[in-house]
């Protein structure tokens, strides 16, 4: 039986706790983490790399990246349970078809091959494009069947989009955000560069980390 860890970036803690409340469930053993960005803000990638340590750390095989946002149905651990153990050994990548990077698996082997999520992009947005596009590229350059993804049903309900931020009423400057991901990349939403800042000497695992427990 696969082992996994939710890690759930939190803004609003009675979101956070509900989202992990509607998941639980008795016979299926997982592990989750809440990180509490209303005592001290990580970040959406610096929250996920909390959870790629623990992960590395005690050798769980999957990181389940979930929004606070999602309320889960009756039965979703059991099917995630199921949807892990089922996938095949060139499924790296494991998203719920709808839900995009607010409920995305991703396995320990995939972590320790592309690195950590690039904390660069604060405290939102891009930061699932970088990952994205460096799985692709990765895939590519090993010559291994890592992409695109396979995908997983789960009935599940997303209360939106965005929350965190818009509770914490962000002045989110989007453009900056932008220019920071073309900076490294050449272009968006179409990449150009090969590698990291067009320099060949950044490897593309090239991430930063500012944001640690």
């Amino acid at each position: 039986m696969s082992s996994w860890l939710v890690v759930i970036p939190s803004i609003n803690p009675l979101w956070g706790k509900r989202c992990i409340q509607s998941l639980t469930d008795k016979e299926t053993n997982f592990k989750h983490i809440i990180v509490k960005n209303y005592e001290k803000d990580h970040g959406v990638a610096g929250s996920w790399n909390i959870g790629v340590d623990r992960v590395i750390d005690e050798g769980i095989d999957w990181l389940v990246i979930c929004s606070e946002s999602i309320r889960f149905k009756p039965n979703s651990a059991k099917k995630i349970q199921q949807a892990l153990d089922n996938a095949s050994s060139d499924d790296m990548v494991l998203p719920a078809e709808g839900f995009g990077w607010h409920l995305i698996a991703i396995r320990r082997e995939l972590l320790l091959t592309v690195g950590y999520f690039d904390e660069v992009f604060f405290p939102a947005y891009f930061e699932d494009n970088d990952y994205h596009y460096r799985v692709k590229m990765i895939s590519e350059q090993l010559g291994k069947p890592w992409y695109p993804w396979s995908y997983f049903t789960l009935d599940a309900k997303l209360l939106g989009i965005a929350q965190g931020l818009k509770f914490r009423r962000y002045n989110m400057d989007f453009g900056f955000l932008k220019s920071k991901y073309e900076e490294k990349w050449g272009g968006s939403p179409v990449e150009v560069y090969k590698h990291p800042y067009n320099n060949p000497e950044y490897s593309l695992r090239y991430a930063e980390r500012y944001h640690r427990l």
